[in-house]
């Protein structure tokens, strides 16, 4: 007979959902293998994401032609002060004067 684990909703939320859930254990064992494949992934994902100039990537969504100047302007905005430009110190995450 397969092992099975049974969980207790913490999320107080969820009013309507029952309070245990009961899975078997190989189940449990794939969803953390995944969720931590995927946290991996991620991690790795957002740490590369911004490799070339803001100029170059804020270029790129204008020649689209899908996206608003005010929203172009924000995304510039928002790509200098984040925290991953800031903390790379790439040349192009510097403010204009």
């Amino acid at each position: 007979m397969e092992d099975k684990l049974t969980f207790v909703s913490k999320i107080p939320s969820i009013k309507y959902m029952a309070e245990k859930i009961t899975i078997p254990k190989t189940e449990y064992t794939r969803l953390k293998r995944e969720a931590e494949a995927y946290r991996k992934f991620t991690a790795h994902f957002f740490q590369t994401v911004v490799k070339e100039p803001i100029e170059d990537i804020v270029k790129d969504f204008r020649k689209t032609n899908l996206y608003t100047k005010e929203f172009l302007g924000d995304l510039e905005n928002g790509l200098r002060k984040s925290s991953y430009a800031k903390s790379h110190g790439t040349p192009s995450a510097s403010q204009r004067p």
